[in-house]
């Protein structure tokens, strides 16, 4: 299995021209977005960005940038609070991020994410994505300060998903193996930068390899 990563687009236009052209020339099993479409932007850079999609397989979850009515303008792709199947493993997602000084569009408190996880299937057949890392796993802003969610790090201790896919912290790109979970933190789009996952199905075994588009 081959997987297309994206995070942090940010309403960077030449991110649309040049992934209609990399996709031309790559094929993968799917494609997942970890969030922060847009940045104080129109609405119109995503309904762009689905037109480029609309032959993949996408599962994307909305970013602290993003404004509640992309939910919907993403639809089905939109995989915020569900579980979907794709072969043997199971897609799931939260969006946003914890509160932080500056109140962004769609932030939460650690409440309001154990709520949505709680409402979740996971196990460790599950590729979880989401916008923001668990707290203390690659989440180092520019300021040293930790901002990820702390729900989020106890769900990955306790279901031990096999995959958690996510952006937010631009500082932290990587992928750090927690318990049996692979966490990768993925570089952002806005910068030309993407992530390959490749799955090997019968025993599980990953590899994370980060691109320039």
């Amino acid at each position: 299995m081959k997987i297309l990563a994206l995070a942090d687009l940010h309403s960077e236009w030449v991110v649309i021209d040049i992934l209609k052209h990399h996709l031309k020339n790559n094929k993968y099993d799917f494609i997942t977005i970890s969030g922060d479409f847009i940045t104080k932007k129109p609405i119109s850079y995503v309904k762009e960005l689905l037109e480029i999609l609309k032959n993949q397989k996408v599962f994307a979850v909305r970013g602290n940038c993003d404004p509640l009515e992309l939910k919907d303008i993403l639809g089905k792709l939109c995989i915020e609070g569900k579980n979907k199947k794709i072969g043997d493993y199971n897609i799931s997602g939260v969006g946003g991020s914890i509160i932080h000084d500056d109140k962004m569009l769609n932030e939460k408190t650690e409440e309001e994410f154990e709520k949505e996880l709680s409402k979740l299937k996971i196990n460790n057949n599950t590729i979880f994505i989401s916008h923001s890392p668990p707290f203390g796993i690659l989440d180092q802003a520019f300021d040293f300060t930790h901002i990820g969610s702390k729900s989020i790090k106890k769900m990955i201790e306790k279901k031990q998903p096999l995959l958690l896919i996510c952006g937010h912290v631009h500082e932290e790109c990587d992928f750090k193996k927690v318990g049996k979970t692979i966490v990768v933190n993925l570089p952002p789009a806005n910068k030309l930068k993407a992530g390959i996952i490749y799955i090997t199905e019968q025993i599980n075994d990953i590899k994370i390899e980060f691109i320039d588009l």
